[in-house]
């Protein structure tokens, strides 16, 4: 009867640790120049659920976004405020798509023509207006070195490349 009541406390008290919410929240944006394209091209990575539970503040029904990736109007909305979250000064996103991923993660693809720029300027709020906690980051690859920015909510733009 011992091994009940130990089993009866640790639910208890362990179960509630799992039934609740994250409590960090992050986005990643991978982003890269290439020469031969000329262009801007990377990928923002962030929780599914996180985007969803965004996008739905914001008035845009996700739904289960993994059917809704060859709706163009959803696309197009999608973009809009994907790009208000996430901007490089001096270039205009554009998203080519996304998956969802089995482990809870979803890769949107985007890419800007442009020259290279000697000085990226980066605002990187993205969900920041809903989860307090919210940290996003960017990585520059430039062939084989790597620059990173940090943001968080009370510091939502960098510089990276700039003298």
């Amino acid at each position: 009867m011992e091994w009940r009541r130990i089993l009866t406390m640790c639910t208890l008290f362990v179960l509630p640790l799992f039934s609740q919410a994250h409590e960090y929240y992050f986005s990643f944006v991978e982003l890269s120049y290439s020469q031969n394209s000329k262009q801007y091209e990377g990928t923002l990575i962030a929780e599914t659920h996180d985007i969803d539970r965004w996008l739905e503040k914001r008035g845009v029904m996700a739904g289960d976004m993994g059917f809704r990736q060859t709706d163009p109007s959803f696309l197009q909305e999608l973009q809009v405020h994907l790009f208000a979250g996430f901007k490089v000064e001096q270039l205009n996103f554009i998203l080519d798509g996304f998956e969802v991923s089995a482990d809870g993660q979803t890769y949107f693809y985007f890419h800007a023509k442009s020259k290279e720029l000697d000085c990226l300027k980066i605002y990187y709020p993205l969900m920041m207006n809903l989860f307090e906690e919210q940290q996003n980051k960017v990585t520059f690859l430039q062939g084989a070195t790597q620059h990173t920015a940090l943001f968080l909510n009370n510091k939502t733009s960098a510089k990276i490349l700039c003298e």
